[in-house]
């Protein structure tokens, strides 16, 4: 499991440069089980809202580190253009204002 989650937030490098900020930043991380995580995220036009969830697939059925979700962090702002929405989870979490669930995405379920 901590190769997974290590996995699951390394898709969300801080930028090389400080003064460059990153697309989408992580904000922290909740486990909501032994194979999916949340990771709160925001940009930095957030400001002092609150960030956004994600629900990420972290281990498959055999225990392995989910393929494919380090490359969330290329896909999430295409995602975020209007696919994204369709994945919106009916959830109440006091994180966040709003979750996404990728693990369906991620894992081809």
């Amino acid at each position: 499991m901590p190769d997974a989650l290590h996995a699951a937030a390394a898709a969300f490098p801080l930028p090389p440069e400080p003064e460059e900020p990153s697309e989408l930043r992580l904000r922290g991380f909740f486990l909501l089980d032994r194979t999916t995580c949340r990771l709160y995220l925001d940009t930095p036009e957030s400001q002092d809202a609150p960030p956004f969830g994600i629900d990420l697939p972290l281990q498959d059925e055999k225990g392995s580190v989910t393929v494919g979700v380090s490359a969330v962090h290329t896909a999430l702002p295409i995602l975020l253009l209007g696919e994204l929405e369709r994945m919106r989870k009916d959830v109440h979490d006091p994180y966040c204002h709003t979750v996404y669930d990728l693990v369906d995405w991620l894992t081809g379920s």
